[in-house]
């Protein structure tokens, strides 16, 4: 909340920095409930943290409600959360999705990963309640997140495979698309899963070497991002890209930003998935990037201390935010 934007782009310093957890955090966003309370929630070692936001600008830290799996004694982290219909649900590392009440916090149901692969995503979907996940086996589960019951397992890596006809490729990319997505030689994760709207989802991540035994060795082949059209969960455009695409979100229908192990951004038409552009920015790997406001500012972060703005989400880097 910035009372006086000129000042604040002169200095470009975080006018509030608070600990709200003793671990890592790897997902952040607010949530505004029925009574207009805005809360923030966060996920990371500690499980899902919520906070009420204007009392945190006043310091007072203290935690409103925390999920967790019920069952865990250890630290399981929630590596992404997706809110609707008041419940939130969680994409883990002991490779379950998971879903709780928002009000009570109470432990709802397990959606587990088809080959117990290690999550990276979730997405609930708010108009039918579709729950989305993925992460390291490659797989995309749909899940019914109102009756908790698996609807399909989409595994990636061969829906590729079978329809590599509608899958383009980056001029940076040599080898042939058959060759990249021979599942002999290479194997597909999710990084990240978006609904740019209640027609598509947009899934993307990385293609590891059959050497590379896992995502967080790095040692990716290059990246994917993938078009589907929810109805009829069916492929409907792919591309195959040099860098390893880690997060995607869009603001409106007709726009779709992705951010990437290197230090660029792409926009894409979210159907066809054609490039319309790639802007660099300052992190050497970027792994988050936000939309907000009327005016469409999009924010980037990752690697390093500073989270790059721009002003028009699809043109060049208006400044940096610098966090000390």
């Amino acid at each position: 909340q910035v009372e006086d934007m000129e000042v604040f782009q002169k200095c470009h310093l975080a006018l509030v920095k608070v600990q709200v957890s003793s671990g890592v955090l790897y997902s952040v966003d607010f949530h505004t409930t029925g009574q207009h309370r805005t809360l923030l929630i966060v996920s990371g070692d500690e499980g899902i943290l919520g906070f009420d936001w204007n009392a945190i600008l006043e310091g007072n830290t203290t935690t409103l409600f925390r999920c967790k799996p019920h069952y865990s004694l250890s630290t399981v982290e929630i590596n992404d959360f997706s809110i609707a219909n008041n419940f939130i649900f969680g994409a883990a590392g002991d490779a379950n999705g998971y879903k709780w009440d928002l009000e009570t916090s109470k432990l709802i149901a397990m959606y587990p990963s088809a080959k117990r692969g290690y999550l990276h995503s979730i997405e609930c979907l708010q108009h039918d309640s579709t729950v989305l996940l993925g992460g390291e086996d490659g797989v995309l589960g749909i899940w019914d997140g109102h009756h908790d019951k698996l609807i399909e397992n989409m595994h990636l890596q061969s829906i590729l495979y079978k329809d590599a006809h509608v899958v383009e490729k980056d001029s940076s990319v040599s080898s042939s698309i058959t060759s990249f997505l021979d599942p002999s030689k290479s194997s597909i994760w999710i990084s990240s899963i978006h609904s740019p709207s209640d027609n598509w989802w947009t899934v993307c991540g990385g293609i590891l070497h059959s050497e590379t035994t896992s995502a967080a060795h790095h040692g990716a082949a290059g990246g994917h991002i993938l078009s589907f059209h929810a109805p009829t969960r069916s492929l409907v455009a792919g591309c195959l890209t040099r860098e390893t695409l880690q997060y995607s979100c869009s603001s409106t229908p007709g726009t779709l930003v992705t951010v990437a192990n290197e230090g660029v951004v792409s926009h894409w038409t979210p159907s066809s998935l054609q490039r319309r552009g790639r802007v660099w920015c300052s992190p050497p790997s970027c792994f988050a990037a936000a939309i907000g406001g009327t005016d469409n500012v999009l924010a980037v972060g990752g690697v390093g201390n500073q989270v790059d703005i721009f002003n028009n989400v699809a043109g060049n880097k208006s400044y940096s935010l610098e966090i000390k």
